[in-house]
């Protein structure tokens, strides 16, 4: 159990018993899902302009799902809008908590690409940290050439390098044939290397996710999605409806076409 005096506020505590850590490091992960996740949300949500997302309609698609009124044309977009930003904003604040949560991690002394790095007993071992599954091609050779860069460097100073790419979740489909210079982890390896080998760390960090981010994701969905949505649908009318709040079809060919 955290002891914590009455000062401490009640979801810090939370953290801080979930993921096993101190309340220092627990209040700058609710720092961090402030800066990574509800203030990227909400620039996010601010920026979105009626031009920009007119401009980035495809009208075919909008023909297909026989869309009808300019309103319903706006919730798509928003909808849109709020589950790329908010999976954006999410994989930002998982490199940010593996950061966080490695036990000695620190910036990398060569940062060649890579997000962090962990020194034990004279060997280095450098984390670049990915939120999706896979890695392309050109990334893996880009990393290869980074790992071998930055071991030669280390071995200059008597020290040796491993270089990791890691998942933030998902199963490993990526694989690390001899010829790159690196080991790929999957999400599960990850975490639980991260939680001292707990195998359920990527669970815990899912937990405090939601408690941490539930609100402020409620929030938008409740709140600022449809002040948007409202909003876009006003800006719009003019451009791509009618005025009985119709969508007109060819008007919005040629606004996004010329």
């Amino acid at each position: 159990m955290v002891d914590a005096p009455t000062t401490v506020p009640t979801q810090t505590l939370q953290v801080a018993e979930i993921l096993g850590i101190s309340l220092e490091q627990a209040q700058r992960i609710w720092n961090l899902a402030s800066e990574k996740y509800n203030a990227c949300m909400k620039k996010r949500f601010s920026e979105v302009g009626v031009r920009r997302r007119i401009n980035n309609t495809n009208p075919f698609m909008t023909a297909v799902r026989d869309t009808k009124t300019v309103e319903k044309w706006a919730y798509l977009q928003v909808l849109s809008t709020f589950f790329a930003s908010e999976e954006e904003a999410i994989g930002h604040l998982l490199e940010a908590l593996a950061k966080e949560c490695h036990i000695g991690a620190r910036p990398p002394k060569y940062p060649d690409g890579l997000d962090y790095e962990v020194e034990k007993d004279n060997s280095v071992t450098g984390y670049q940290v990915k939120s999706g599954k896979d890695l392309n091609s050109s990334t893996k050779n880009n990393l290869s050439v980074t790992s071998n860069s930055v071991k030669e460097k280390y071995q200059a100073e008597g020290k040796t390098f491993n270089c990791i790419a890691a998942s933030c979740y998902g199963r490993k489909s990526t694989t690390s044939p001899p010829s790159h210079d690196f080991t790929y982890l999957s999400s599960r390896e990850f975490w639980s290397q991260i939680g001292n080998n707990n195998p359920s760390f990527d669970y815990k960090i899912g937990q405090v996710l939601n408690l941490i981010c539930a609100e402020f994701h409620r929030e938008i969905k409740d709140v600022l999605a449809p002040e948007l949505c409202t909003r876009l649908t006003q800006e719009a009318l003019p451009l791509i409806g009618n005025p009985d709040g119709t969508l007109n079809l060819e008007k919005l060919f040629r606004q996004v076409n010329g």
